[in-house]
């Protein structure tokens, strides 16, 4: 559980820091934090501000991060290619943990992204534990930033969804999904479906599907539904998210099922059977598409990617929005 950080809450921040520092040095990371750094005036000054957090696991903080609104100063010169909006954003700084829980920090990003839609970080170059970290994150490397000493440190921001995919077994849901998404965020959808079928049932070339999709991928904002997975690997390179539907196969032969005969804005004619050939095509999605699916995601750097396993926790993801 996060919560705020209260000075009763000061040794064990300590003893964290400390373990946080051990590890750098072992990592190969000995001067990014000096001994005795963050000074414990300095951590009661973020706690009367309001900004230092603990993560904690059954009443004993095992994390620690500082989270507040900028802007930061050490921010306004940056060194590389920029940063790519000037919108408001969150700061994050002096991330902990004592190692004794995994995913601290997807946690504490979690918790960020919860409150702000733009984030801010640096790391030392050595730090390359929190360089790989932020990367999965989705986070965007920069360029250079300068502390107040002079020092250099490399900078990161995240940006909120605009350019998001929607991937998954059909009958899984993936075009609700996305229009629930699109109430959400305004985010223009496009369903690959649309572009791929033509009204009377037949379709459009390949070369006539690749040039429309490559228009969509160069908008500065879209949320593009479908699987496609000839393509997936150039929509992957132009997102910054991507949600996978990875549900069981009886919920996406039954999500099929309910649509037959009913129109549907994701495509251009109306289902009036369940074609053997597509039914065949679902049984088989998970092992033959899946392991493709997971590979190029895992491939895929600097992206956001979410994994939903039931309709529940997609659902739970949308309420947070």
């Amino acid at each position: 559980m996060i919560r705020l950080a209260v000075k009763e809450d000061l040794p064990r921040i300590l003893e964290i820091y400390a373990s946080a520092r051990r590890f750098m040095r072992e990592q190969g990371n000995p001067n990014q934090w000096k001994e005795g750094y963050p000074a414990p005036s300095v951590l009661e000054e973020d706690m009367e501000r309001g900004c230092l957090y603990v993560d904690e696991w059954e009443g004993t903080p095992y994390g620690v991060f500082f989270l507040k609104e900028g802007p930061d100063p050490t921010y306004s010169r940056i060194d590389g290619e920029g940063w790519r909006q000037d919108t408001p954003y969150g700061v994050i700084h002096k991330v902990a943990s004592d190692g004794t829980r995994k995913g601290f920090l997807h946690t504490l990003m979690t918790f960020a992204r919860e409150r702000f839609s733009h984030l801010r970080i640096d790391t030392h170059a050595d730090n390359l534990p929190m360089q790989n970290a932020l990367a999965k994150e989705g986070f965007s490397h920069r360029g250079t930033i300068y502390l107040a000493n002079g020092d250099p440190r490399l900078a990161y921001d995240w940006l909120g969804m605009e350019k998001v995919l929607v991937i998954g077994c059909p009958g899984g849901g993936k075009s609700t999904f996305a229009r629930a998404l699109r109430d959400k965020t305004n985010l223009p959808l496009y369903s690959l479906d649309m572009i791929w079928h033509k009204p009377d049932k037949t379709t459009v070339t390949r070369e006539e599907f690749d040039t429309r999709l490559e228009e969509l991928l160069h908008l500065p904002r879209f949320l593009i539904e479908g699987n496609y997975s000839r393509t997936l690997e150039r929509r992957l390179e132009a997102c910054d998210t991507v949600f996978l539907l990875d549900y069981p196969v009886e919920v996406c032969l039954a999500g099929v099922e309910s649509r037959i005969g009913k129109k549907r804005e994701d495509m251009p004619w109306v289902e009036t059977e369940f074609d053997p050939e597509f039914r065949e095509f679902i049984l088989k999605f998970a092992a033959e598409r899946l392991p493709h699916i997971y590979k190029c995601l895992e491939d895929a750097k600097g992206k956001r990617v979410v994994i939903f396993r039931s309709r529940e926790e997609a659902a739970s993801f949308l309420e947070t929005l």
